[in-house]
């Protein structure tokens, strides 16, 4: 993908507080098909740990640039894709293919 938008949601954990489980991260999908996540600091990344990952695409009709505009709600999509991966402890590489999940 070339553009679009990924946010990592980590999982619940047997018996944690839903309020406290842990903030998700998103980033832009980039048009060389990369993206830095963001959870608190700008490209600091996901919290450590296992995540459902949706991936956002933009309608074929919105010929707006992804990385030029404020993430809401309301913009228009054109489908999303449900991935489970697992952030560890050290740099993560994470290639989502959306095709699969």
């Amino acid at each position: 993908m070339t553009e679009g938008y990924v946010l990592f949601t980590p999982k619940l954990q047997p018996g944690a507080d839903p309020k406290t489980s842990g903030k998700g991260a998103s980033a832009y999908i980039q048009s060389d098909g990369r993206y830095t996540l963001t959870t608190y600091e700008d490209g600091d990344g996901a919290i450590i740990g296992e995540h459902v990952v949706r991936i956002e695409r933009l309608a074929p009709e919105d010929d707006e640039s992804v990385e030029n505009r404020e993430y809401n709600r309301d913009r228009n999509l054109c489908g999303s894709r449900l991935l489970d991966v697992t952030v560890e402890d050290k740099d993560n590489v994470i290639d989502l293919d959306p095709g699969s999940g």
